[in-house]
Order: C-alpha cells, then structure tokens, then sequence
C-alpha cells in the first residue's frame, strides 16, 4: 500500500479504493505515517475497514482540511466497582495539533465511504480487530475494550480486559468454522 524512504517515513498518501456502494474509484485522504520507536504500524486491514495509526508529533504535518472529526479518548478508574477501566469520549473543539492526544486512530470504510477517528492519550495504543463490520477490539496500554461503530463515531465501550500483559497484543483472530457435508 505504501513505500517508505530510507529513514521508513511513509509520505505516500495516494491510496484509492473502489466502493460498493457505487462502484466508483476515489481517493481515499490517508496520511502519510512514519514509524517511531514503539510503533511500527502503518495501516492496518480488517475486511472492509482501513485503520491508520498517527502520531501527534505528525499530526502537524498533515493539512487534509476532509480528516474526520476526531473524539479524544481517557481511560480512568472511576468505572464501578470503583478502581475499573472506563472510557471517558470528549469530542475534539482543539485545532492546535499540539495539545492533541498522543495517537490519533482512523477507522476507513472502505465499501462504503464512512470514516471515524478517534485520539487517544496513550502512544501504545491500537485497534486490534473488528469484528462482523461493527465491533472494534481497541487497546489502550494495559485495557482491552470492545466497542460499537455507530456512523462516524465508537460508541458502547464495554471493558474486556485489564492487565499487566496485554501490552503484548497486538492481534485478534477469530476461528474459521468448516462445515462438513
């Protein structure tokens, strides 16, 4: 999907896709994403969904005037019983790239043109699966949660998992089921 120069920078932000919908080919505004220390992901394909992972210290290199309105995301323990993960959704009013959150995730759908973003305080975090087109497997650092796409924006977070190991995932995988006949 991209090349990257000799420092791994990705500057190629030329990625079309063909939608079901109408059938026609567009430009899909991704943009260009570099590698960091922590964070080797450049995009990443579920079925129907593009996800794209930006730094902040990027954030203020793209000028896409069409990028999706953004929810910023913080994770606290207020959740009951007292002391559980929750996630608390701001929408974002801030266009100073530099008080942004650390990451920022946009979800693309590729079929049907919708897009959702979402910012998150915590460099370590992804989108490790999406399940049947509507229901995001997001981490945070040490949190697992599950989520609904309701249009442009993740909606019904629901606590998974919360501990010291699951920094270490990275992927989901869902069993194929054969049918024998």
């Amino acid at each position: 999907m991209s090349i990257s120069d000799r420092n791994g920078n990705d500057h190629n932000t030329d990625v079309f896709v063909r939608t079901v919908s109408d059938g026609k080919w567009r430009r899909l505004l991704v943009p260009a994403v570099a590698t960091t220390d922590t964070d080797k992901l450049r995009y990443r394909l579920f079925d129907d969904w593009l996800v794209t992972s930006l730094s902040a210290s990027l954030a203020s290199t793209v000028t896409s005037k069409d990028a999706p309105a953004t929810n910023v995301l913080a994770v606290t323990a207020q959740g009951p019983p007292p002391g559980t993960p929750t996630i608390l959704v701001q929408p974002s009013s801030r266009s100073d790239s530099s008080s942004l959150p650390t990451r920022t995730l946009t979800l693309y759908n590729l079929a049907y043109s919708r897009s959702v973003a979402i910012a998150i305080p915590e460099d370590d975090s992804k989108i490790v699966y999406i399940f049947d087109g509507h229901t995001v497997l997001l981490r945070i650092r040490d949190t697992l949660f599950f989520a609904e796409i309701r249009g442009s924006k993740l909606g019904d977070y629901k606590l998974v998992a919360h501990d010291s190991a699951i920094p270490l995932v990275h992927w989901a995988f869902t069993p194929t089921l054969s049918r024998q006949v």
